[in-house]
């Protein structure tokens, strides 16, 4: 079974406003006009699972915009009618008729026909004191929806601790409005889906990531939309999280703490100071991948075996419970 329902909204613009913003339609409406400017259907191209809404765009010269609207369906033939009441205040009152179709559709053409009438004020008020208008829309219903369309921003870099965005995120569907969209990181260890702020609507979409709690490395983030049909489409980008130097953070060579030998080709060794323990040593690759990791709580053992590492240049990172420090080394063939 098909349901419908439908909705009247109202905005009523004062003489002044008018003057301002629709000189060129106020002074050419004739006394006790009531014009239909345009009927669309949204989404444009709707499906038999889509939530169908036919908007009627209404202008008066004179009166409020109070009134009663209706519509039957017969068919594949929609038929709605208002009555609405024209006083005698000089002011442009436009008004929304909106139609609202609710899934399933059976698909095919329709034609929505409306008609709108006038009286005299007050409500409840009498029609045809104003010739009745028409508008005529014809309009498809497919048989099947095309799923959402979402741009890929592109891979990008933040430094830990730090925000990224709003980066814009371009959204496609038949009903835009009605696309749901999700976001999540393939590790939370290293950015936790919380981090992923979706915001905007329709088309115009946008994330912002907050990498405050995140932790150094690469990760992949997918955005996924959905539609009221359960059609999706997704998209996964790769973000580095940089460790990039803050004020509470050293860069190891000017610390006093050294790596060598560096270049290196098989072991590499620490000398870090005193009370640096228990520290944790990790080696990621430049676009932050995390490596190797591995936890000293004494000098005796304080080196790695990098030779299994690529020739390349990596960065070595020592933490321990309250400070940690970065520094480039080169992994030699």
């Amino acid at each position: 079974m098909i349901r419908y329902n439908l909705k009247f909204n109202t905005v009523a613009m004062t003489s002044k406003f008018r003057l301002l913003t629709f000189s060129a339609t106020c002074f050419c409406l004739p006394l006790f006009s009531q014009v239909i400017d345009s009927s669309v259907v949204s989404p444009a191209n709707p499906g038999i699972n889509d939530t169908i809404k036919i908007y009627t765009y209404l202008r008066f010269s004179y009166g409020g915009c109070a009134g009663s609207a209706n519509f039957t369906i017969s068919g594949n033939t929609i038929s709605a009618s208002s009555v609405h009441c024209l006083g005698m205040l000089a002011y442009i009152c436009h008004d929304v008729d909106t139609v609202i179709l609710n899934p399933p559709h059976t698909a095919g053409n329709y034609t929505y026909i409306y008609t709108l009438s006038s009286g005299a004020a007050p409500p409840p008020c009498t029609p045809g004191i104003i010739p009745n208008d028409y508008d005529t829309l014809i309009f498809s219903i497919g048989t099947s929806n095309n799923p959402p369309t979402i741009t890929n921003p592109g891979n990008d870099t933040i430094c830990r601790g730090n925000s990224l965005g709003p980066i814009a995120i371009s959204l496609s569907d038949e009903d835009p409005s009605s696309v749901l969209l999700s976001a999540y990181s393939s590790d939370t260890n290293i950015l936790s889906n919380s981090g992923l702020l979706l915001t905007g609507t329709s088309s115009a979409r946008q994330l912002t990531i907050d990498a405050s709690t995140a932790q150094p490395g690469m990760v992949q983030i997918t955005i996924k939309a959905t539609d009221n049909s359960s059609l999706a489409d997704s998209v996964t980008f790769d973000l580095v999280i940089d460790p990039c130097l803050t004020g509470t953070e050293r860069d190891l060579k000017r610390s006093g703490i050294s790596i060598y030998p560096n270049p290196v080709r098989d072991r590499l060794f620490i000398s870090p100071e005193e009370n640096e323990y228990p520290l944790t040593v990790n080696i990621y690759s430049m676009n932050m991948k995390l490596l190797m990791s591995e936890q000293f709580n004494s000098t005796s053992s304080l080196n790695l075996d990098v030779s299994s590492l690529p020739s390349s240049v990596y960065i070595i990172e020592l933490r321990n419970n309250s400070d940690h420090g970065l520094m480039k080394f080169i992994k030699m063939p």
